[in-house]
């Protein structure tokens, strides 16, 4: 009984953090930092290497704008041999559904004005071994894929998303923070 109140909890706690926010923001050492959103500039994640000048036709920018793409390999997950990039230009939302897309996510600019780029990935960490039920339900409340545990720091979790994820890394990593169910 007590799982099951825990994970109704659970569900819910996205739409009372997300309901009526907006903001771009990140935690810092129990600090919110706002950020601010650079419309020009994406992450994307493909699941296999795209050809740049198709790419570059397809979202309409430059082929100067899209970046080299670079391979990911993280053992033990369908995210494994991926490719990511990032591309400048104005891109609209509707150009973004492309084939072989796994994710995309803005950059943001801090408010002393650093560049901040936002990949899929983000990491939880528990406050004590018990705490994987929790970890495990948000995840799959959010479809969130938790990659690995981290083997020299087994509190720590690398989880993450796709484009089957409810919000992009940022969001989610602010919505594990905000529960209060994890340390950091």
């Amino acid at each position: 009984m007590k799982k099951l109140i825990v994970c109704c909890i659970i569900n819910l706690i996205p739409s009372l953090l997300f309901g009526q926010q907006n903001q771009h923001y990140f935690w810092y050492k129990g600090d919110k930092k706002v950020l601010n959103e650079i419309e020009d500039k994406r992450y994307l994640l493909f699941d296999s290497k795209p050809d740049r000048v198709q790419l570059s036709k397809s979202l309409q920018v430059d082929i100067n704008q899209v970046g080299e793409f670079v391979k990911v390999s993280i053992e033990n997950s369908t995210l494994n041999d991926t490719y990511w990039s990032v591309v400048e230009g104005k891109i609209l939302d509707s150009k973004i559904n492309l084939p072989g897309l796994l994710y995309s996510s803005p950059f943001y600019y801090t408010n002393e004005g650093d560049e901040a780029g936002l990949s899929h990935l983000f990491y939880v960490k528990l406050k004590n071994h018990k705490d994987k039920v929790y970890l495990e339900s948000l995840a799959e409340a959010n479809n969130v894929e938790i990659l690995h545990q981290n083997k020299f720091r087994p509190l720590w979790y690398t989880l993450a998303c796709t484009s089957f994820s409810t919000r992009n890394a940022l969001e989610v990593a602010n919505l594990f923070y905000e529960s209060g169910l994890f340390a950091a």
